[in-house]
């Protein structure tokens, strides 16, 4: 029976320094080569994920790579989007704006570049490890009658702000169209509700027509919660967050610098 093996990348497939290892390359390809289907499902964007492809060798059938935290859905070897799920413009501009009157850099994204309002120590720090191309908009009323996959808010200095924000959003009536999380200690992101890493290896599950019970996922952080939940078998990475640890089915004894993603594969198919 076809598997779906879905991994996060950072922290989880990647090592700290960002390389992947020769163990998770070969147990990969090794997956691949028998007729199993692999997912890189992260909340990198399009093309910041896609530049992790080229070291994977990873633009073969069976590929796939599910973006911006499960909104896109990508197929590599067809070069071509299978599904998308973004926020309208009317939902995330008043979102926007209230992240900046609260003090709170943010930023959104299209399918092409980030977007974003200012140029700030914050958005320099972020595109550091991302690379993306940026977009400025004067003013966030300016943004184009389109979908966006998502809002990132980011506070590297107080972090403490970010939570504050998170617990009063969620009184709001607005929090009813989104679900906000944390997907690392300093970015709290906001997705269209129920448009989450686990909606989309569900949608991704049920294009290439796979059992939930075949679906194995892979993470560390607790924005993968969501698509370890829905994983016929859910695995946190050695270095996983305590809240990951909890809802897992399975933690490995290795982490990221150290080939948790082939120790997976290999003790659910080899």
């Amino acid at each position: 029976m076809k598997k779906l093996f879905c991994f996060d990348l950072d922290g989880t497939l990647l090592c700290d320094d960002k390389s992947i290892t020769a163990e998770n390359k070969k147990a990969i390809e090794k997956a691949l080569q028998q007729g199993h289907n692999a997912a890189i499902v992260t909340g990198r964007s399009l093309r910041g994920s896609r530049m992790v492809v080229d070291d994977l060798n990873f633009n073969q059938k069976g590929c796939y790579l599910i973006s911006f935290q499960g909104n896109v859905i990508y197929d590599l070897y067809e070069d071509k989007i299978l599904f998308e799920d973004g926020i309208e413009k009317d939902r995330i501009v008043p979102l926007l704006k209230d992240l900046n009157a609260s003090g709170i850099y943010a930023h959104t994204f299209d399918y092409k570049s980030i977007i974003t309002n200012k140029d700030t120590p914050q958005l320099q720090r972020y595109n550091r490890i991302a690379i993306e191309d940026v977009s400025f908009v004067d003013d966030w009323d300016h943004l184009e009658n389109k979908t966006y996959p998502k809002i990132i808010a980011i506070s590297y200095k107080d972090k403490q702000r970010l939570v504050d924000y998170q617990n009063s959003f969620f009184k709001t009536k607005e929090s009813e169209h989104f679900d906000c999380f944390f997907s690392s200690l300093y970015f709290l992101e906001f997705c269209k509700k129920n448009s989450n890493k686990g909606s989309g290896v569900k949608a991704l599950a049920n294009l290439l027509n796979i059992n939930k019970k075949d679906v194995i996922a892979i993470g560390d952080e607790r924005n993968d919660i969501s698509m370890l939940l829905y994983a016929g078998v859910g695995c946190a990475i050695a270095n996983a967050h305590p809240e990951v640890k909890e809802i897992a089915d399975y933690i490995c004894s290795n982490n990221n610098n150290y080939s948790g993603v082939a120790e997976v594969i290999g003790k659910y198919l080899f």
